[in-house]
């Protein structure tokens, strides 16, 4: 039902005649080529990640130009973090014009939603052995992210996971290109995730 829902606000009809994966990555382009016309003034062609890639970091590119943050921090949210703590002061300070309060939200919004393009991965789903709950949580996503809303599909079973102690040092070094402690907070996630991923494929293979 929510799926057919979001092919209805583009004035689709249902694409039964599609697989799921199918139908996510038509609506996926759909919804990339609304933003690249929203910041770009037109849609792009070739492979729809090249094309995320290429407008978040154009458009953050021009963010950051625009309000002077440029090299001041590496990765998405970072930066995006980093523009926010400029715009924001002189928003909630109400030392803005209405016309600067509303192009200061536009640019917000633009942050917010380059880092939820950046929240499609590559290779996540349509790889030929998708498990159900990340279609699932494909949609989920796709429907909070442009919309707005939430729709509950549980109850799902849980899985709590504790990885190895990281030792982290009273001072982060600004010097280095990227947080080693992020980093191996990231790996070890990412390790945990592709075990469990791992078990659930072959459970599901069993059945």
């Amino acid at each position: 039902p929510d799926i057919e829902a979001f092919e209805h606000r583009f004035s689709w009809q249902p694409q039964r005649h599609l697989r799921l994966t199918q139908r996510l990555g038509r609506l996926g382009e759909a919804l990339l080529a609304l933003k690249e016309t929203e910041y770009l003034g037109h849609p792009r062609e070739g492979d729809a990640h090249e094309r995320a890639d290429r407008l978040v970091e154009e458009v953050l590119a021009q963010l950051e130009e625009k309000w002077g943050t440029v090299g001041k921090e590496k990765g998405l949210v970072s930066r995006v973090k980093a523009l926010r703590t400029v715009i924001l002061p002189d928003i909630i300070d109400k030392k803005v014009s209405p016309a600067e309060y509303d192009d200061r939200w536009r640019d917000l919004a633009k942050g917010y939603y380059l880092q939820q393009i950046a929240h499609y991965p590559r290779g996540y789903i349509g790889g030929g052995n998708d498990l159900p709950e990340r279609l699932m949580e494909t949609i989920e996503r796709m429907t909070e992210d442009f919309t707005d809303e939430t729709h509950y599909h549980g109850p799902l079973h849980c899985v709590i996971q504790v990885g190895d102690a990281i030792e982290v040092g009273a001072k982060r070094d600004r010097s280095a290109e990227r947080d080693p402690i992020m980093i191996e907070t990231a790996r070890q996630i990412q390790g945990m995730l592709d075990g469990l991923v791992a078990e659930r494929r072959e459970k599901l293979a069993d059945k």
